[in-house]
């Protein structure tokens, strides 16, 4: 039975990510851009980003969020700007210094080159999704990396970025599934239920 239920979730968020996914690429170039600057722009002016001395990014692809403007205004703030590496089934955070540190690594997404793991256990996570809820829910890839990463870890602010044709009104999410602490769309900040009772 509990398996069977497992099995349905899986089926019913990957329908639901072939969904989003299509939705998403289907957007031009330009208003991902536009879209992208907004939602940097919110990000930027929010309390968690002032008092955060560390920024966990992503380098995007497929029409993700570009986390671009924020991670160049970031290191001109002289703040520490970590981004993803995935190796195998894991993934880990590098500090990054300069953008020649980076080069197309697992799926093509630009990520750290020969750096190791840094040892960071606070700070503001800049989170990709293919779909996010109001709750904090998420939905990513399939993957998992994030999840299995953020096991047992409580020093990030995780905020989940989308476009508003990526929210959904609920998401179908198991006992594994990280929420995160605000949702920034390019119309608002959803601050999640989880957030407003900590």
């Amino acid at each position: 039975m509990e398996r069977r239920s497992m099995e349905s979730l899986q089926i019913e968020k990957a329908l639901l990510r072939k969904e989003f996914l299509k939705k998403r690429t289907s957007m031009s170039g330009q208003s991902v851009q536009e879209k992208s600057r907004i939602i940097c722009r919110r990000i930027l002016q929010t309390e968690w980003y002032r008092q955060a001395d560390n920024i966990l990014a992503y380098m995007p692809v497929r029409n993700e969020v570009s986390t671009l403007p924020v991670l160049e205004t970031a290191f001109l703030q002289g703040k520490k700007l970590f981004l993803p590496k995935v190796c195998g089934r894991e993934m880990i955070f590098c500090r990054i210094r300069k953008a020649e540190e980076l080069k197309k690594g697992a799926f093509g997404i630009l990520e750290p080159d020969g750096i190791e793991a840094a040892d960071v256990t606070e700070g503001l996570m800049l989170v990709p999704g293919t779909a996010f809820d109001r709750t904090g829910g998420r939905l990513g890839y399939g993957g998992g990396f994030y999840d299995r990463y953020l096991a047992g870890k409580t020093g990030f602010v995780l905020l989940g970025l989308c476009y508003e044709e990526q929210l959904a009104a609920r998401l179908p999410l198991s006992e594994y599934d990280r929420r995160v602490a605000a949702v920034v769309t390019e119309k608002q900040i959803y601050i999640t239920t989880s957030e407003r009772r900590s």
